[in-house]
């Protein structure tokens, strides 16, 4: 069997992360509370709000990567795909770059580092291939590349990924 996960959101955790770094940033005051989607509704409702949501995106997958969390399960789930050798593939639309990032981090990169530090390519943890790791530019090719690898599963939190 063969499946394949989507990155953002249904194995990285941003929810912590995303009101964390809009506070360090001052787009919210220190004591704003909410989950990320409240912090995205809010934020793009201010003036220049759209803008100010691509850049936190942008630093929250970049330089803030490394504070992101394990979905919970996820290492369960991914632990008995490996017991029952399950071939695993990540699949993400991820540009290199996050959107107006002065500090130009490479966000593959991050998400890589990320996915390192927590033993996904440790053969005695999650033991993914490296070699199963796929970043598309596009909604339009990592659909392409999903259909490429043949699999019999794909999970998303985004259903527009499914519709296309």
């Amino acid at each position: 069997m063969k499946i394949g996960l989507d990155f953002d959101n249904t194995i990285a955790c941003y929810e912590l992360v995303f009101p964390n770094v809009a506070k360090k940033c001052g787009l919210v005051n220190k004591n704003w509370s909410g989950t990320k989607k409240e912090l995205k509704n809010w934020l793009i409702n201010q003036p220049g709000g759209e803008f100010e949501w691509q850049k936190l995106q942008g630093l929250v997958y970049g330089r803030f990567m490394s504070e992101a969390e394990l979905f919970p399960n996820a290492a369960n789930f991914l632990l008995r795909c490996k017991r029952m050798n399950v071939e695993l593939y990540i699949v993400s639309h991820k540009t290199e770059y996050g959107h107006y990032d002065a500090d130009r981090v490479h966000l593959r990169k991050a998400a890589l580092k990320w996915m390192k530090s927590k033993s996904f390519f440790n053969e005695s943890k999650f033991g993914i291939s490296s070699n199963a790791i796929f970043f598309s530019n596009t909604r339009k090719e990592k659909v392409e590349q999903i259909s490429n690898l043949q699999l019999d599963t794909f999970i998303d939190d985004l259903e527009e990924v499914f519709c296309e």
